[in-house]
């Protein structure tokens, strides 16, 4: 079959999900029409197109393919690893030519006239020994997705070199496991259009001033980007698209918008929010002059105020009806204070997601709802909301003031106590209800060079101020038995887990065994909470066989004052910290 596909003229070539391992030396070289091919789809295999032996014939069939405009190579695996003969480091990607320049190692090759501009760059990047990437493209591709690569990355400074991108317009790079973002360079101007970089961490990000290759973007997709992470943070990620006019940043579990993080943006006309956690409507949306549609669906809308509200009501004008705003999936409340935002939902020309705009929605005794039924019902449910006696109301409060002025001082005083009790309590009945006894409250993972701490410090608030009991190994294990046995069942017998992460944290085997025992006890959903405490070392030495389960971690850079007792108190006692 190869043979004849190498024999004859082929515009769309698709080899997907074929279980394709690898190809045979100077296959490439013997089509006979390369210039035929349009479409390639090579997704879904197992292998990297571009490896050491392959990358001149690689070169040579793509100045060949100039009528290639669509190639997508997803779902594949690639590898960053160095090819020994000649230090050469070779990025498996079939557009990709990765050169380092090292000493005692020589590429024989001509320089293209696309890179003549370029000698300088290459020449100090031979005598500073930067790695950069060579990056042919054919001359007429327009859509490239090169998506969900498995990597085995190096992280290294990287420069990389386009050629031929006049007529690049659709780029998918989504889902890519990087740790720092590439210098991007080209000839000609980029002018990608459509841009997928979902799953990329967007903190790589943060720090840069400008991308070449997002200039021209109009359509950005940024799912899944962890830009929930880079809140308040130096930098903005979205000026790095000057040119934007749709923007997908869903399901990014975002709580927070700066009020200017669409301030180099105003070409916005669709900006997609959903699925994060925002209470409210981004102030920063406010002033986006052309902003069109805005899908806010699966947040954590309660109402809409009276400023969003005319806002919204103004664009519709513009828009002659046809501004578009979808809140399907929030938690909207149908309450007094709401009543003047159920009444304009049935009143405004907003398009909604919902055409007969029925939304659940919470009543006031806490009962479902929904938007249709109260508002047929409005009088009966809001018809005593301003009907209230402010004597009665007057007389309520001097009484209320006067009862519960010295239970509130009691209670404000002893806060913690109480509210450790009442934890302490609810968490025995669960436990009895699941038939699941706990020898210890905290299993205690640390260091030697925090024992004198601990011992001090630690305990002493913990046993005797908070009335817990502490599994410490140099005190509760018993001699005679396997220290692993000890650790697994003192874990097991544990309601909650605190690692202590020093410098010499790392060093320890012991502590790694520890780290795996507390992740499957979690995984067996009897540890309660996994807590970090980063103390004398940095955050980035949170043990990455916890990396499965982080969301289910806390993490608390530990200050040695009532700031980092309080931290620690409330991620015991409260259900999220």
């Amino acid at each position: 079959m190869t043979n004849y596909l190498l024999s004859i003229c082929v515009k769309t070539l698709v080899l997907a999900e074929s279980e394709i391992v690898g190809y045979e030396k100077g296959l490439l070289l013997d089509f006979k029409s390369p210039k035929c091919l349009e479409n390639v789809v090579l997704s879904g295999n197992r292998f990297s197109i571009a490896l050491g032996p392959h990358l001149q014939e690689l070169m040579i069939i793509m100045k060949k393919t100039i009528n290639l405009k669509f190639f997508d190579l997803s779902y594949n695996a690639i590898n960053f690893n160095r090819i020994e003969y000649c230090n050469i480091n070779v990025l498996e990607n079939p557009s990709y030519r990765k050169e380092v320049y090292r000493e005692g190692c020589q590429i024989k090759s001509e320089p293209t006239n696309e890179f003549t501009n370029y000698n300088s760059v290459i020449e100090k990047a031979q005598m500073v020994d930067e790695p950069t990437f060579t990056i042919y493209l054919p001359v007429n591709l327009t859509f490239l997705r090169v998506s969900h690569y498995m990597t085995s990355y190096i992280q290294t400074g990287q420069k990389l070199f386009f050629a031929n991108v006049n007529n690049l317009r659709y780029v998918d790079f989504s889902y890519w496991k990087i740790k720092q973002f590439p210098e991007i360079y080209s000839v000609t101007p980029f002018n990608v259009k459509y841009l997928d970089i979902s799953g990329l961490n967007s903190t790589i990000l943060i720090h840069e001033t400008s991308v070449p290759f997002f200039q021209n973007v109009q359509t950005a997709i940024l799912k899944n980007a962890m830009l929930g992470h880079t809140t308040g943070k130096t930098g903005k990620i979205f000026k790095l698209f000057p040119d934007v006019e749709k923007l997908d940043i869903s399901y990014n579990n975002l709580w927070y918008l700066d009020e200017d993080a669409f301030e180099t943006n105003l070409n916005l006309s669709i900006v997609n929010i959903a699925h994060n956690l925002l209470p409210a409507i981004p102030i920063a949306v406010i002033d986006l002059p052309y902003l069109s549609k805005l899908d806010f669906s699966y947040n954590r809308l309660r109402t809409i105020n009276k400023t969003f509200r005319d806002w919204m009501d103004k664009k519709s004008k513009i828009y002659e009806g046809t501004f578009n705003f979808f809140i399907e999936g929030n938690s909207l409340k149908c309450t007094c204070k709401t009543s003047v935002f159920i009444r304009w939902l049935f009143n405004t020309n907003v398009v909604f997601d919902r055409v007969n705009k029925n939304f659940s929605c919470i009543l006031t005794n806490g009962s479902e709802s929904n938007t249709i039924d109260v508002y047929k019902r409005f009088h009966e449910h809001f018809s005593n909301c301003n009907s209230k006696n402010w004597l009665l109301v007057g007389m309520g409060l001097l009484v209320a003031f006067v009862i519960f002025t010295v239970p509130f001082a009691v209670i404000f005083n002893f806060r913690w106590k109480i509210t450790f009790w009442i934890y302490r309590n609810f968490k025995r009945v669960v436990e009895h209800k699941l038939e699941r006894k706990f020898n210890y409250d905290i299993y205690l993972s640390y260091a030697d060079d925090m024992l004198q701490w601990i011992q001090v410090d630690f305990l002493q608030r913990i046993e005797n101020s908070w009335s817990m009991k502490v599994c410490v190994e140099d005190r509760d294990f018993q001699i005679g038995l396997t220290k692993a046995d000890e650790i697994a069942h003192s874990i097991a017998g544990s309601k909650h887990a605190i690692f202590i992460l020093s410098e010499s944290y790392k060093d320890n085997e012991w502590n790694k065994f520890e780290t795996k025992r507390v992740k499957f006890e979690k995984c067996r959903n009897y540890l309660q909470k996994i807590i970090i405490l980063v103390k004398e070392a940095s955050a980035t030495c949170v043990p990455h066989e916890l990396d499965d389960i982080l969301q289910n971690v806390t993490i608390i850079n530990w200050d040695d004052n009532e700031t980092g007792w309080d931290k620690l108190r409330m991620s015991l006692f409260t259900d999220s910290f």
